[in-house]
């Protein structure tokens, strides 16, 4: 399990659209072309996922009516996989571009991060990118008001720990303070869903916690959806 921060720079004078985790996430897959030849298929229906994105993180900007204008920005990647990460990398080394339509991101520095803690089996979290949260009886839905966010979540990540690691793992809590809705992208046909930007507290067997860093939260989580960070106090 590996989590890897990009450095970006922006080559291109026309805005970033604001609706862009699409187009981040196929960025991405693109590096990731030699692993899927070399280690396996990222992008099967039964496939279970391997990786989580962030937006991106970017200081300073201004809004246009047409997206964003900015300079630099940073970009969080995290896997189950090491390998994923080391190919990721050689990806980028191939080719230090990231096309998002007609925007261009230029990759100039990857930095490994340092893992949080989750020995005590407790930390709060906030989303670094929308959570796409399904509904986990009906399978084919999405949840769409704050009423059972929490509990699908939890619900989802247990199937995906125990699926991955042919467990039975039951220790997974999930208390939300703050739910903000958001539109996102999750097919090149343009299709719209709503997700959510989350704040709460997770807590459980710490092994879950580790596992659902490094997976991201909800589904779809390669398509620059899912990814959380860990944190104590009032970040």
């Amino acid at each position: 399990m590996r989590s890897v921060m990009l450095s970006l720079v922006k080559d291109s004078r026309i805005p970033l659209h604001f609706q862009y985790n699409y187009d981040l996430g196929i960025a991405i897959y693109d590096k990731l072309m030699v692993y899927q030849d070399k280690v396996k298929p990222l992008h099967k229906k039964s496939q279970q996922g391997l990786h989580t994105l962030s937006s991106l993180i970017i200081k300073d900007h201004t809004i246009s009516k047409d997206g964003f204008e900015f300079q630099t920005a940073s970009l969080v990647v995290r896997s189950l996989d090491d390998m994923l990460i080391e190919f990721l990398k050689l990806g980028i080394s191939m080719d230090q571009y990231l096309s998002l339509q007609k925007v261009k991101l230029r990759v100039t520095g990857t930095r490994i991060t340092e893992e949080p803690n989750f020995n005590s089996g407790h930390t709060s979290f906030k989303s670094l990118s929308p959570i796409l949260v399904r509904n986990f009886e009906t399978k084919n839905k999405f949840i769409f008001e704050k009423e059972g966010l929490d509990e699908n979540l939890v619900n989802g990540m247990l199937w995906a720990y125990n699926n991955y690691n042919n467990k039975t793992e039951k220790d997974l809590h999930i208390h939300l303070s703050e739910a903000k809705r958001k539109t996102i992208t999750v097919s090149n046909s343009g299709q719209q869903l709503f997700a959510w930007l989350l704040r709460g507290e997770i807590h459980g067997n710490p092994d879950v916690l580790k596992f659902a860093y490094y997976k991201g939260l909800g589904s779809k989580t390669a398509l620059g959806l899912g990814c959380w960070e860990a944190f104590n106090g009032s970040n």
